[in-house]
């Protein structure tokens, strides 16, 4: 299911406004002394130096609704600034545009739609009416039926994946909450997108982390053969972390309508020269409730299973908040 040139450009002009391009540096005005580090134009070796400067973060706030259908809206709060790697990302895989890579973004959001009706998590973002999580239920009995429950989605097979004593360990340095489930969704598509490799992970605080690997060139196939049950491995990627909330009450042509506008605005920013975009954050929502909150995250070396939490730039609560007030103002509710 490969977004079109066409819809992009539909997203691009009538639904998406980017923000104002960061201020760019001539070098002929830098002072004399200062020292460039210049590196190969190989793209995985500007991607691997990126890396190295990622703890540098600017959440830049978008606070933009993408698509409405109804009562239901699909928002990006943040893009976060710094390396560009959601671009490097793509280029990597093969010299490809994010637009040409977004089925796999697109995926991965409809499986947090799909999962928002099954189960609910529990970041404290100060929101009433939360359900709790089925525990009753055998955890990979309820993917199975998430997944079964959708017309659009196939799969060649499910698979519990262990979790490892390394793993727990260094959930436990590094205060991070433990993994309670771990699996590996193998040749999955919705409708007729090419088929990969998601490994999900979910963990005590109620957030899931979707592990998304690109295509290997010529084979058609993401690299997580032979890997599953390592804590990283070599391949370049993305990952949606995501934490659900309430029910969407949109039906899944919808859902799929949504999820395909965000992955859409997605490849917008990430493939924007003007732009430095790493993370992508923000919400889905009815009825001004939160659906789900999500987190697209690139990685290209040492991708691994870890933990990646949602709310890496604030609280997201408020701004759900301040759509509620803006559409009361305009009569809208």
């Amino acid at each position: 299911m490969k977004l079109s040139i066409p819809l992009l450009s539909l997203l691009a002009t009538s639904q998406v406004t980017l923000a104002a391009p960061a201020a760019t540096v001539d070098v002929a005005e830098l002072p004399s002394d200062t020292i460039l580090d210049i590196r190969s134009s190989n793209p995985s070796d500007e991607a691997l130096a990126v890396l190295e400067q990622r703890a540098t973060r600017v959440c830049e706030i978008l606070d933009r609704t993408v698509r409405t259908i109804g009562t239901s809206k699909f928002t990006v709060v943040y893009i976060v600034m710094g390396s560009r790697l959601a671009r490097q990302v793509c280029e990597y895989a093969g010299g490809s545009r994010c637009e040409e890579l977004s089925y796999i973004i697109s995926d991965g959001l409809l499986l947090a739609y799909t999962a928002a009706a099954h189960y609910s998590g529990s970041i404290p973002e100060g929101l009433p009416g939360k359900r709790d999580v089925d525990d009753s239920q055998d955890y990979l009995q309820m993917w199975e039926t998430m997944l079964s429950s959708s017309d659009d989605i196939s799969y060649e097979s499910l698979s519990p994946l262990s979790i490892s004593s390394d793993t727990i360990a260094l959930a436990r340095r590094q205060d991070e909450p433990l993994p309670t489930h771990r699996f590996q969704i193998t040749g999955f598509a919705v409708d007729d997108s090419p088929k990969h490799d998601i490994i999900a992970n979910h963990y005590e605080n109620g957030e899931t982390v979707l592990h998304l690997p690109l295509l290997r060139g010529d084979s058609g196939t993401t690299n997580t053969e032979g890997s599953n049950l390592q804590k990283r491995f070599d391949n370049p990627g993305f990952k949606i972390a995501f934490t659900t909330r309430e029910r969407s009450k949109l039906t899944q042509a919808h859902q799929k309508s949504m999820a395909l506008a965000g992955a859409a605005t997605w490849a917008v920013y990430a493939d924007n020269a003007n732009h430095k975009m790493d993370d992508f954050i923000g919400f889905a929502e009815t009825e001004h409730a939160a659906n789900f909150y999500y987190r697209i995250i690139p990685e290209i070396k040492g991708f691994g299973t870890n933990y990646e939490t949602v709310d890496i730039c604030g609280g997201m609560a408020s701004y759900l908040f301040c759509i509620f007030v803006r559409s009361m103002s305009r009569g809208t509710h």
